[in-house]
């Protein structure tokens, strides 16, 4: 899953050591950095963010989202394997930089991997979750077709609010 996927606006790429320093306008983003997976953001690019650099070099399924007009990255894809499936599936993950926000980047990059899965593999079923006052990743997920599953309760940590409740929600290859 390592290739290179592409839109009109977009690359989607594997990660690059001159992705670092793009990475940190949303790696360094309290609001991003708490509703994307409920951690501290970064303050510095220091040890601990070469670290996760380092991490993100070798994670197979994560997509760097690079602007085409500008060669900057603006957001990450992330793609698993969604183990509690008994179906080929996949759970899908998202972040973009604040700056680059409402631009429609997100519901680009996401559907084009979910294309991607569903016309190149054989999955035939991407999950995805968000934290229940994450209004914007919920409104987001619907446009792009998925369906509410569910709620899991005290599915999320957010700091500074402790265990919220995480929704889930799920697209099927068309058959």
């Amino acid at each position: 899953m390592g290739r290179t996927l592409e839109t009109d606006r977009l690359l989607l790429r594997p990660f690059r050591p001159e992705d670092r320093a793009d990475c940190f306008a949303f790696l360094s983003d309290p609001e991003t950095c708490h509703l994307d997976g409920g951690y501290e953001p970064f303050r510095e690019m220091d040890r601990d963010y070469d670290a996760l650099m380092e991490k993100l070099a070798g994670q197979e399924g994560r997509y760097m989202v690079e602007e085409r007009a500008s060669c900057r990255v603006v957001g990450t894809v992330h793609i698993f394997k969604d183990a509690l499936r008994r179906v080929p599936a996949m759970e899908i993950g998202y972040v973009i930089s604040p700056a680059c926000r409402r631009r429609g980047y997100a519901a680009e990059a996401v559907e084009r991997v979910i294309r991607y899965l569903f016309e190149e593999t054989d999955t035939v079923l991407v999950t995805a979750g968000a934290a229940a006052g994450n209004a914007a990743s919920l409104a987001l997920l619907e446009k792009l077709g998925f369906t509410r599953e569910g709620r899991i309760h005290k599915g999320f940590f957010l700091p500074g609010e402790g265990a919220v409740d995480l929704i889930s929600f799920y697209r099927e290859r068309n058959t």
